[in-house]
């Protein structure tokens, strides 16, 4: 019969504690908040201008309006994507992509709880966009015939 030491179920809980403290820290919190709101100024700033430039497109224009927009698009993405790392970069690394926070997790830059903590939170931020977006624009936006059935519900 193998006897399990009360030490090793202490040291496990501290451990877990240890854990629990890192990722629940001030600094760790006030990171997830950064990632939060600079992947939401990065996908609300990007897909609004999108919708923007597809609502105000002139079908009749040509080809060289489309493309004016495209660069519009292009131009709004850039300095959505300046301004998220600008004011998250000091705080968190200013990661803005899971994909970037999945990349320095398997990297070992990030720890794996906390890699998880800020996709957790650069997806809700990019999620709460996207839903503010549908609101400002409800009944402006012309869906895509797969998202049709789905967004009416039926």
């Amino acid at each position: 019969m193998r006897v399990i030491k009360v030490s090793s179920f202490l040291r496990a809980g501290s451990l877990f504690l240890d854990a629990m403290e890192e990722l629940f820290s001030k600094s760790s919190l006030r990171s997830y908040l950064a990632e939060f709101f600079s992947t939401f100024i990065f996908v609300f700033a990007g897909v609004g201008s999108a919708i923007s430039a597809g609502m105000s497109a002139v079908p009749t224009a040509g080809a060289a309006a489309e493309n004016c927009h495209v660069l519009a698009v292009a131009i709004a993405h850039a300095f959505a994507l300046f301004a998220a790392v600008f004011t998250s970069a000091h705080i968190s690394g200013g990661h803005v992509n899971p994909a970037v926070t999945v990349g320095l997790v398997m990297r070992g830059h990030v720890g794996i709880l906390s890699g998880v903590c800020f996709c957790l939170a650069q997806l809700l931020g990019s999620t709460i966009a996207c839903v503010l977006l549908m609101v400002l624009t409800a009944g402006q936006v012309k869906l895509p015939f797969f998202l049709m059935n789905f967004y009416q519900g039926q």
